[in-house]
């Protein structure tokens, strides 16, 4: 059973609810629309929207003023901060800390809330809001959220089960400081997998944006040079559907050959169908698992041809602006077990020893059908996994139940590097 102590903890929209202390909301966009329709369902209203330094501040932001945050110190006092825009920007993390300390700030908070943007709960409002996390909301899930913590608890690795319970206090209260207790170096939660550097390794890439997950793959399997007459590895597949970060990526390693290296224009999925896929500017393009037209600060862009390219907004501060061009496109959807048996098939000769070691997925939301659709060589060759574990609130408990029930002998660890707000928590799967 989940700790008791957990679910009567500090709960931040029930304390913003009792403060009656004003809130000021830091950054425009998605993350601030959906904080905003949060606060709606608590009757909850920000005095207003703030940016500092050299982000320059729209006039308004759904009907509130955006002030700089000098200004916002001079007409309130005591106000509380909530974060509503993502960076993993040491500096602006550390800026972010600082402005809790300023004068007038009575508390900096970073709510829990949804990355796929079609992940809503009917809350019985006049709109539907983002499903969060809620004492109830543990209540419901508690069964499967022991589970899971058992799972982890298994390994007998008591990082995993710190991170378990701080994630899931972080997702009640909002508070900066746990999240910048449990964060881990990139490395360290690549070590957890333990990859062989035997060159016999074949690495499924599901959700391979421009090619970075490839390139560290690259320094895990034990590459020295960028020499691609020495290969460290024996197959790598890459699935990427956004069309310009698949042609950056199939430019970056073409010079292994269609042998050693395949990249897919699709998107990686529980069948093979055409999807409807959203690409939006930077990298949260997503596959629609609904049909919800989320039209509230884009700019649809229906049927926009897929040579269309669009570019970075905003990108030196790392901060999503709340214009932003979308368009939506179909695309292939493929199960990893289709690509490995038409690879198979391909390369006869070297079937017998054809089997997928390391799987990472991380697809925007999609990852419960990305691993549906790899049951079979999950089950028949136990590759080990790297899984983003926090786009989806069901996420935390569902998928690792899911890879559980493929393979009941994994082994599992979870860690997060470091961000704000809540992102990053990875599922380490091996043997």
């Amino acid at each position: 059973m989940i700790d008791e102590s957990v679910q009567s903890q500090f709960f931040l929209w029930d304390y913003l609810q009792k403060a009656d202390k004003p809130i000021v909301l830091f950054g425009t966009g998605d993350g601030a629309d959906k904080t905003l329709k949060v606060m709606g369902h608590y009757g909850l209203k920000p005095v207003c929207f703030t940016m500092t330094g050299d982000f320059r501040p729209k006039p308004n932001f759904k009907g509130y003023s955006v002030l700089p945050f000098e200004e916002v110190q001079k007409q309130y006092n005591g106000f509380i901060i909530l974060l509503c825009f993502g960076t993993d920007k040491p500096e602006v993390i550390q800026q972010i800390l600082d402005l809790g300390k300023s004068e007038g700030v009575d508390g900096i908070f970073v709510p829990d809330m949804p990355v796929a943007i079609d992940d809503f709960s009917d809350s019985g409002a006049e709109e539907c809001v983002p499903c969060v996390y809620t004492p109830e909301y543990i209540d419901k899930h508690q069964e499967e959220l022991a589970t899971v913590r058992k799972l982890l608890a298994r390994t007998g690795d008591k990082k995993s089960l710190e991170v378990f319970d701080c994630w899931l206090e972080y997702r009640l209260s909002g508070k900066v400081e746990i999240l910048e207790n449990i964060s881990s170096p990139r490395e360290e939660i690549l070590a957890l997998l333990k990859l062989s550097k035997k060159k016999d390794d074949f690495f499924i890439d599901a959700g391979a944006y421009k090619g970075d997950t490839v390139e560290e793959f690259l320094k895990l399997s034990g590459r020295e040079s960028s020499d691609v007459t020495k290969p460290t590895f024996k197959k790598i597949i890459a699935i990427e559907p956004d069309l310009t970060n698949y042609t950056m990526l199939r430019r970056k390693f073409y010079a292994y050959g269609t042998g050693l290296f395949r990249a897919y224009h699709a998107a990686a999925w529980s069948s093979d169908e055409m999807l409807e896929f959203v690409a939006k500017s930077g990298k949260a393009g997503y596959v629609n698992q609904s049909n919800m037209n989320n039209t509230d600060d884009a700019e649809v862009l229906e049927n926009t041809s897929p040579s269309q390219t669009i570019e970075p907004i905003d990108g030196k501060s790392g901060i999503v602006t709340s214009k932003r061009q979308v368009r939506t496109v179909q695309i292939e959807g493929v199960k990893i077990d289709t690509l490995y048996e038409n690879c198979a098939k391909e390369f006869p000769d070297e079937a017998t020893n054809l089997k997928p070691t390391y799987i990472k997925i991380d697809v925007e939301g999609g990852e419960a059908e990305v691993i549906k659709g790899a049951k079979e060589v999950i089950t028949k060759y136990r590759p080990k996994m790297l899984v983003s574990l926090y786009h989806r609130p069901e996420d935390m408990f569902k998928l690792p139940l899911l890879i559980h029930s493929y393979a009941a002998s994994y082994k599992f660890y979870l860690r997060r590097t470091r961000c704000l707000p809540g992102w990053e928590f990875q599922l380490v799967v091996t043997k």
